[in-house]
């Protein structure tokens, strides 16, 4: 578990509060960036936060920054109808502001793990990694994938590709579905069932 400093959870807090109107959900994405196979598309993206605000009376936080670790400056698409915090925050009030969101949607990547190392439930989306050995395993915790079979690719010698160079033009991301997503998401925040895995 990662402990957020009291006195940083009080000043998100503070900042969050205006979106829980009447109780409305919080709910935090991150799309990237990162390696073009774990990226999942815009269309995607998009159908999926239209779903969210069918369903629940939510307020969709897109969190992140336009910076890849690797390649520098990158430009994150920007998903419609989410309030757009990327380059907003600081890592820290990043990290506070996951603690206190009612779930969070993301790529494998550090944000992901920040999310379940602070408790709040998490769903991922993962292609040629296996979640398995990824999502934090004393969190409630769901995986998404698609049903390619050259799924979790990553763990498998001869590996097909390592960071890009897909020969399938990266299926797995491509064919997780929306419906999908919204159903783990369901499940999560049912406050009946706490699954994990």
């Amino acid at each position: 578990r990662l402990k957020v400093p009291e006195k940083l959870l009080e000043n998100q807090s503070r900042a969050i509060a205006p979106l829980r109107k009447n109780g409305q959900l919080i709910i935090g994405i991150h799309v990237g960036p990162s390696w073009p196979v774990r990226q999942w598309n815009t269309a995607g993206w998009t159908r999926l936060v239209e779903r969210l605000h069918e369903e629940y009376d939510c307020q969709v936080v897109q969190l992140g920054t336009d910076e890849h670790t690797a390649k520098g400056s990158q430009i994150t698409p920007r998903i419609a109808g989410c309030l757009d915090w990327v380059n907003k925050l600081t890592l820290e009030q990043t990290v506070a502001t996951l603690k206190l969101m009612d779930l969070f949607i993301g790529i494998d990547s550090g944000l992901l793990h920040a999310s379940g190392a602070v408790g709040t439930p998490v769903v991922g989306l993962f292609g040629p990694i296996n979640p398995k050995l990824r999502l934090p395993p004393e969190s409630r915790a769901m995986a998404v994938t698609s049903s390619v079979p050259c799924l979790g690719c990553h763990h498998r010698l001869p590996r097909l590709h390592w960071f890009d160079g897909c020969p399938y033009s990266i299926a797995c991301m491509k064919e997780i579905s929306p419906e999908a997503v919204v159903s783990s998401c369901k499940l999560l925040l049912s406050p009946v069932n706490t699954p994990v895995g």
